[in-house]
């Protein structure tokens, strides 16, 4: 586990210039507005995880049974990749779970753990070569959290 901080650390600290300092500055109220209500996204995003951990699992779990019934020996392709979705989503909602009050109190630690929480995401990008979907998210989120990490002390 040490080994994980350690590269989150030397990866915020190799974003940090690009995304904090040489990216265009976010407008005050803007960060505000993020660093604010970040704890209430986080309540969304979880409620969202929840709901597709079980759509995913639910709808996979059935049509595993209907190709297994038909005789297809397909339905090993659907589960393996659902359950490795799920188990990413499971593994954020954790995170969420640990950072919420921290987030909604604006403490550095929750800042982190919203780092963390971008990370995995990209991760599971990666993990199913979603390439465009990860740049896209790691832009997006990079550039929130380092804009908004001044808020948080």
């Amino acid at each position: 586990m040490e080994g994980v901080k350690r590269f989150a650390d030397d990866l915020e600290k190799k974003l940090e210039p690009y995304f904090g300092r040489q990216a265009p500055k976010m407008p005050e109220g803007l960060k505000n507005f993020f660093a604010d209500f970040a704890y209430i996204f986080l309540g969304i995003y979880a409620v969202v995880l929840v709901l597709g951990v079980f759509f995913v699992l639910g709808a996979v779990t059935g049509a595993r049974s209907l190709l297994g019934f038909m005789g297809m020996g397909m339905e090993r392709f659907l589960f393996v990749p659902a359950v490795i979705a799920s188990l990413f989503s499971l593994f954020i909602l954790y995170l969420i779970y640990k950072s919420f009050s921290l987030v909604k109190r604006k403490k550095s630690e929750g800042w982190r753990y919203l780092f963390y929480i971008a990370l995995v995401g990209l991760v599971n990008e990666l993990v199913f070569f979603n390439l465009i979907g990860f740049i896209i998210n790691a832009l997006i989120n990079f550039y929130i959290l380092f804009q908004i990490k001044e808020k948080f002390s």
